[in-house]
C-alpha cells in the first residue's frame, strides 16, 4: 500500500478519509487536527503542561504538542503521576522518563508513595474507596496543583477520540450538559482550576497508535491492571466501535456536532478548601477528605504539597 500523498510505503489506511498515509504525512495530518482543536484555546507566549501516563496517547499527544510548538507559540512541559501499582508503575514511569528525554523536554515527576507514603490502591483500601475513583481524584488534584506550581496557563491529557465519544455517551446518558461541555470543549482557567486541554480529541487510538509506534515513542504496552472492561464506558466504546465499523467516521462526526453546540466550560463557583487552600467546590476538597479517611489527619496534605513543589522546581531547572 502506497501513501496517497507522496507515493512511498504506507503505514496506515483512514477508511473515513479515503487516505493512506507514510509515517511523515501521518504526523502531518494529526499535527493538524491537534492544531485546530488547540489553537483558538492556548494563549499565545504561555507553557502547557502536557500528563504522560506513560501510554501511547499522551506520548502522542505530548510529541504533537511539541511539533506545533512554534506554530502555537507554547513551550511544552510534561509531568508525571507514579501511583505506585506493583508490577505496572514502574513501566509507566520509566517509559515516561524515556520519553522525555527523547522529545527532549523537562518532566516533573511525582512519587505517590514518597510524596504521600501511600500507594493509590492502598490509600483506595485505608478509606474504603474503588481503586479507579480514588486514582482519577488523586490525579486531577495533583496534575492541577503541578500545572498552578509550573506556571502553566493549560493542562494537556491524553485522552483520544474513541475516549471522549465513550465518555459523551456515557455523561449523556447519567450525566448532563455540563459533563458534556467539559469533554468536547475547552475549559478557562479560573480561581486556580487550571484550563484543560484534550489535543487528541479528533485522533482515534488506531491512529495514536500508529504514530506512537513509527515515530518511536517509548511507551508502556500494557494496561492498568484495575481497568474494568465491564464498565458503562467500555460497553460504550463497544456500541460506537460497531457504528464507526458500519459508517466510517461515525465518531468524529459525533464529537464534531458536540464540539459546535458545547463549545467553552465555564466552571460554576470555586472556593478554596479550608484545609489546602486549592481550588472546590465544597469546604474541604476531595483530595483532604481522601487523606483524612485513609490516614485519620489531615498532615498529609502539606508534605505532599511540598513534595509536588520540589519536583517541579526540580523539573524547571533542566535546560534543553
Amino acid at each position: 500500500m502506497k501513501c496517497s500523498r507522496c507515493g512511498s510505503r504506507a503505514v496506515i489506511y483512514l477508511r473515513y478519509a479515503k487516505l493512506a498515509l507514510c509515517r511523515d504525512h501521518l504526523e502531518s495530518y494529526l499535527a493538524r487536527k491537534v492544531s485546530s482543536v488547540v489553537r483558538d484555546a492556548v494563549p499565545r507566549s504561555s507553557l502547557v503542561l502536557v500528563a504522560v501516563s506513560g501510554g501511547k496517547d499522551s506520548a502522542s499527544a505530548a510529541s504533537l504538542l511539541k511539533l506545533l510548538e512554534n506554530e502555537l507559540a507554547t513551550r511544552v512541559l510534561l509531568v508525571h503521576l507514579n501511583l505506585g501499582i506493583q508490577g505496572y508503575s514502574e513501566e509507566c514511569c520509566r517509559a515516561a522518563e524515556a520519553l522525555a528525554e527523547k522529545l527532549e523536554r523537562p518532566l516533573i515527576l511525582v512519587g505517590l508513595e514518597q510524596a504521600l507514603g501511600l500507594s493509590v490502591d492502598k490509600a483506595a483500601k485505608l478509606a474504603k474507596r474503588p481503586v479507579c475513583s480514588v486514582c482519577g481524584l488523586v490525579k486531577r488534584y495533583t496534575l492541577n496543583l503541578a500545572a498552578n506550581l509550573a506556571g502553566a496557563s493549560r493542562l494537556a491529557t491524553g485522552h483520544n477520540l474513541d475516549d471522549i465519544a465513550a465518555y459523551a455517551v456515557k455523561a449523556f446518558l447519567v450525566g448532563g450538559e455540563g459533563e458534556l461541555a467539559k469533554l468536547v470543549g475547552h475549559s478557562e482557567t479560573k480561581d486556580g482550576l487550571v484550563g484543560r486541554l484534550r489535543p487528541l480529541l479528533e485522533v482515534s487510538e488506531r491512529e495514536a497508535l500508529v504514530y506512537a509506534l513509527t515515530s518511536g515513542l517509548p511507551f508502556h504496552h500494557e494496561e492498568c491492571p484495575y481497568v474494568n472492561r465491564e464498565g458503562l464506558e467500555f460497553k460504550a466504546k463497544e456500541f460506537l466501535n460497531t457504528l464507526e465499523a458500519e459508517r466510517p467516521g461515525f465518531k468524529l462526526s459525533f464529537l464534531r456536532r458536540l464540539r459546535e453546540k458545547l463549545s467553552t466550560h465555564v466552571e460554576g463557583e470555586v472556593k478554596k478548601c479550608s484545609v489546602c487552600d486549592m481550588p472546590t467546590s465544597t469546604d474541604v476538597c476531595a483530595f483532604c477528605r481522601l487523606i483524612y479517611r485513609a490516614t485519620g489527619s489531615y498532615e498529609g496534605v502539606e508534605a505532599f504539597k511540598r513534595s509536588v513543589e520540589g519536583a517541579v522546581r526540580k523539573a524547571l531547572t533542566k535546560e534543553y
